[in-house]
């Protein structure tokens, strides 16, 4: 039985050994022709691709190596040439095989390096270059676009394959596409891109690249960019129904470097230096935030216009916040910060307009909504505009601030606060005009266009005007100004009348008239304004203090306002008759304008000082408001209005009108007043005299009590005049007026004054006044006095005598009177002597002036006071100058004062006499004891002295 299971055993492995060699042989087989596969497979996969190439154009074809590894799934490529457009220097990927049955390529890995690729689009269809594409093969439009098959009628869905690749490496690839609509040169640098989480729920990216030169042509624009970089990372679901509104990322960053946009055919053109993007995160389609954007040295040309440029020096960016409605259209857009520095543009607007601006600063900018943006703060510094309000206007601001701005486009605007400093513009509305305000600021303003204009407060400094100089061309002179200007409470609403609280403005300057100057305000306010559509201005209070006005009625008779244009400067002051006409027209078309203050008021210390030269000697005075009082004034006739006015005329008269007036224009003017004028100087009044009647007024004061009622163009007035010491001088002038005086049995002038005089010299009479308005009459009454000459007596000159010494003695002097009358024999006092062309006492008069005081103190005498120049003074006085260059020892030069003319010589003599009067005031004589006379030039004798005559009464 053993040797019989021996034999069956020996059996058995003598047939299972050929059997394993079988089996061996076969796998040995088997694994040879797979190895002799992968080892051929390399060469077949090039050969392959070589014919193919050679099959689709390309002559010049070589691969350098392939390897393969088909158990791991990577490939590795070297040395791929296809004429010019395809140059792989090495191709390195590695694959799954399993998701191949899935109709998805994932590549977890892929490296291309330093390679070349051209691409063209040529009939709708993408090649290679140099690669002649399959004819029949679809245009890449047709692949994205249609979900069925035309030919077969099955769905591609089920054959759409997915490409995914894990790890994205490129190192010096230039990618070049040409179409039949652009052209693009992208050099990338580098590139790495990393995807993770494939089978999850939420995939990973993180990508960062480089580029370099890329140059972009196409669509009528050139667009090319130094170097560009980005980093950043994303996720997204692949599986989701909506891939876009799953991406979400964080710390994106971008940049590029010395980006330029040319456009075809005089189009917009850009260049900028460096534009970077820092922090750029996104939320699927709605929702996208950038930490940071800057760009600078930014140029771009044809930007507002067709020859438009605009330059900025930086611009950046930071906070920005995005959202986009469900139709990618821009909903809510929001910034932290917005900085702008040195920009300029050039040639915008419809008058080649030019905008420069040294920086802007925006804080907190928000768009909630489309058409309505907020801004926390904004900050402009050295704003300057060419042609802002034509094109000749320019328009210059230091500093412009704002706060709290939200605006509404289609409705109300609302700005907190604004704030400037500096500005400047000239020429506004083509007037040659330039107008200065230092700082400027303005709260609570809410606007809602075509509706209302709501301001809190406007508060402006030290605001400037001027404008070209009256009869000096190419000069300038002030128009006006003022220190600070408030303005509360402004209302402006369509239909509605424009309201506001308050206006004051302080330090105002009024224009300028030559070298001289229409004076100044210290203050006025308006409270409580209405300014009605209608035409009705009505103000609860108008009130003017230390108002200080020259006014000066020229030769001609016109008074003196300055020019406001060049136009008026070149035609004289005049306008044309077609302007005037159309002028004409427009205010018969208008509606009569109503001006209501419940009350005006003019501070105490206000003056205006006034200048006719018109007549010779010109006539000088000023009238200081001591107080003044209007309650109301209404143009409109409905309502009288009640005056008080207390003032000072010249340096001693005293005007004083209370009463009742209506200041309407025409018939309906009527008042109901008493005035009072007191100690009025009449030898200021001599050339009013003299132009009428060839006689000037040496002496006098007038005095006046008058009851006037005006109504219906008719007058109807009581006056109770008192003239004192009136004399009468000759004068150069021939009069005009004379041969209209009829005096009763033709008497004189002088004679009829004699016999008005009462015991003092005075003149009193009762002088009513009737009739039309245009030619009332006035009845002079009868003769009530004559004067009889009065003396002093033989005591009282000796007494006189005695308390003047040692500076002065009475001088007795007899004149006679013209007419009959022999005027008696007066005293006159040693004149107070002064210096040429000199104007100030001296200590020595001074002294002397204190013994007159005490003298008419004593006495209770009247004086007169006359001021003297001699024509001496007004030649030119040239006085010797020894010469300090060197050889010229004997040499003499001269030097002297300006020749004065009559006029100035007059005011010299009149200065003298006020200086006199001034300090005889200070003393406590009154004023209405002191009498000054009409200024005279000492013609007579070339070695008198300039002096002030005193003579006794």
């Amino acid at each position: 039985m053993m040797a019989e299971s021996d034999t069956l055993q020996n059996t058995e492995r003598s047939v299972t050994r050929p059997r394993l060699r079988v089996v061996t042989i076969i796998a040995a087989a088997l694994l040879a022709v797979m190895v002799l596969i992968f080892s051929l497979l390399p060469y077949a996969v090039e050969q392959g691709g070589l014919i193919w190439l050679k099959q689709h154009g390309v002559k010049d074809a070589r691969i350098d190596n392939v390897d393969l590894n088909l158990f791991s799934g990577a490939v590795a490529l070297e040395g791929l040439k296809s004429g010019d457009g395809l140059n792989i220097k090495q191709l390195k990927f590695k694959f799954d095989w399993q998701p191949l049955w899935h109709h998805v390529v994932h590549i977890r890995f892929l490296e291309l390096s330093e390679s070349n690729l051209k691409l063209l689009k040529e009939n709708g269809l993408w090649r290679v270059e140099g690669i002649l594409s399959e004819a029949g093969g679809l245009p890449d439009s047709e692949v994205a676009r249609s979900g069925m098959d035309e030919q077969s009628g099955t769905n591609e869905a089920s054959d759409r394959w997915l490409f995914v690749v894990d790890d994205l490496v490129l190192n010096a690839v230039d990618v070049a596409v040409k179409s039949d609509l652009f052209e693009l040169s992208l050099p990338v640098k580098s590139l790495r891109f990393s995807l993770s989480g494939l089978k999850q729920q939420e995939q990973m990216v993180v990508n960062s690249f480089e580029l370099g030169n890329t140059v972009f042509s196409g669509f009528g624009y050139s667009i090319q960019t130094k170097g560009a970089k980005l980093t950043g990372k994303f996720t997204f679901s692949a599986w989701a129904e909506d891939v876009v509104a799953s991406i979400k990322s964080d710390q994106i960053s971008v940049g590029l470097q010395g980006l330029t946009m040319n456009g075809n055919k005089d189009r917009l053109s850009v260049n900028a230096g460096d534009v970077a993007l820092d922090g750029i995160a996104i939320r699927g389609r709605d929702h996208i935030s950038i930490e940071s954007v800057s760009l600078d040295k930014i140029h771009i040309r044809q930007a507002l216009k067709e020859q438009g440029t605009l330059m900025l020096a930086s611009l950046g960016l930071s906070g920005i916040d995005i959202s986009l409605d469900d139709k990618a259209v821009l909903s809510k857009l929001a910034m932290k910060k917005i900085n702008l520095k040195r920009l300029q543009a050039h040639d915008f607007g419809e008058m080649d307009q030019s905008l420069s601006l040294a920086a802007v600063q925006v804080q907190a900018f928000a768009m909630p909504s489309t058409g309505h943006f907020q801004i926390r703060t904004l900050d402009m510094n050295s704003v300057d505009i060419n042609h802002a309000f034509n094109n000749q206007g320019m328009l210059q601001m230091k500093q412009l601030s704002a706060e709290g701005i939200n605006a509404d486009l289609k409705g109300p605007v609302t700005i907190a606060s604004i704030g400037l400093k500096q500005l400047k513009s000239d020429n506004p509305g083509g007037r040659h005009q330039t107008i200065e305000i230092a700082d400027a600021a303005l709260s609570g303003m809410s606007i809602t266009p075509g509706k209302s204009l709501n301001i809190v407060d406007v508060l402006l400094q030290k605001a400037d005007m001027s404008g070209p100089a009256m009869g000096q061309s190419g000069s300038r002179q002030a128009m006006g100004g003022f220190e600070h200007a408030r303005l509360k409470g402004l209302a402006m609403h369509a239909g509605k009348p424009v309201t506001f609280d308050m206006l004051k403005i302080d330090a105002i300057q009024l224009p300028s008239h030559g070298k001289g100057s229409l004076g100044s305000v210290a203050s006025l306010q308006a409270d409580d304004a209405v300014f009605d559509p209608s035409g009705m201005y009505r103000f609860r209070q108008l009130k003017v203090d230390r108002m200080q006005v020259y006014l000066i009625r020229q030769k001609n008779g016109h008074l003196l306002l300055p020019k406001l244009s060049n136009e008026a400067q070149n035609n004289g002051g005049t306008i044309s008759t077609t302007v005037q006409k159309q002028a004409g027209k427009q205010r018969g078309n208008r509606k009569r304008q109503v001006v209501i203050i419940d009350h005006a008021e003019v501070g105490a210390g206000s003056w205006i000082d006034f200048r006719d030269e018109s007549v010779l000697p010109a006539f000088k005075t000023t009238l200081k408001i001591k107080r003044f009082n209007l309650t109301p004034l209404d143009s409109s006739g409905k309502r009288p209005g009640k005056l008080v006015l207390r003032a000072q005329i010249g340096k001693a008269g005293i005007l004083i009108a209370q009463g009742s007036i209506n200041p309407v224009a025409g018939s309906r003017f009527s008042t109901d007043m008493h005035v009072v004028l007191k100690d009025g100087n009449l030898s200021r009044l001599s050339g009013y005299v003299e132009a009428e009647f060839g006689r000037s007024v040496k002496t006098g004061q007038f005095n006046l009590d008058s009851d006037i009622r005006i109504n219906h163009n008719r007058i109807d007035a009581k006056n109770k005049m008192l003239i004192r010491k009136l004399e009468l001088g000759d004068s150069k002038q021939a009069g005009k007026g004379g041969k209209k005086v009829s005096l009763a049995g033709g008497m004189s002038i002088d004679m009829a004054l004699d016999m008005l005089r009462n015991n003092d010299g005075d003149i009193e009479l009762n002088v009513p006044v009737s009739g039309p308005l245009d030619d009332p009459n006035i009845n002079l009454g009868n003769i009530i006095n004559k004067a009889l000459l009065t003396s002093l007596s033989t005591g009282a000159m000796t007494y006189a005598a005695l308390i003047l010494q040692p500076y002065g003695s009475i001088i007795l002097a007899a004149d006679l009177a013209r007419g009959f009358i022999k005027d008696a024999v007066k005293p006159k006092l040693t004149p107070i002597g002064f210096e040429e062309r000199a104007v100030n006492l001296s200590p020595r008069m001074t002294e002397y002036i204190v013994k007159i005081a005490t003298l008419m103190e004593k006495k209770n005498l009247r004086l007169q006071v006359c001021g003297f120049a001699t024509r001496i003074e007004g030649e030119v006085v040239m006085q010797p100058v020894s010469s300090d260059q060197p050889g010229q020892a004997n040499a003499r030069a001269f030097v002297g004062q300006p020749a004065l003319e009559d006029t100035q010589l007059l005011e010299l003599a009149q200065k003298r006499s006020d200086a006199v009067m001034a300090a005889l005031r200070e003393h406590k004589i009154a004023a209405r004891r002191l009498f000054n006379c009409r200024p005279q030039i000492d013609e007579s004798n070339k070695e008198a002295q300039p002096r002030v005559e005193l003579l006794l009464d």
